[in-house]
């Protein structure tokens, strides 16, 4: 498979302050979707694609991060505390409980 040059565009954003204290204004609000001037919510940021990750990951203090197949814990409220490590990969067994429930009752 080939990508070619100009074949894709990725934009980036960064939110402004004033972005920043719209948002926050709007968390519980009704009219959530009823934007002002948005030219001063945001402004566009340099963006640089490399194959090297550079950065860390925040994962919640159970370790679990991926609910997509045990939705029916998700709590959308819940409380966690997030520490520095490495995630999990997305269908660790710690993500899918409920598949090696079904082996042992088989």
């Amino acid at each position: 498979m080939f990508i070619y040059p100009g074949s894709c565009t990725i934009n980036a954003y960064k939110l402004t302050n004033d972005g920043y204290s719209f948002a926050k204004s709007k968390k519980n609000s009704s009219d959530l979707y009823v934007f002002p001037n948005v030219n001063n919510l945001y402004e566009p940021v340099q963006i640089l694609l490399s194959n090297v990750f550079v950065g860390y990951f925040l994962i919640p203090d159970d370790h679990i991060w991926n609910y997509n197949l045990m939705g029916i814990k998700f709590n959308n409220n819940q409380k966690y505390a997030p520490h520095l490590d490495i995630p999990q990969p997305f269908y660790a067994d710690i993500h899918r409980p409920n598949h090696f429930l079904q082996f042992f009752f088989a």
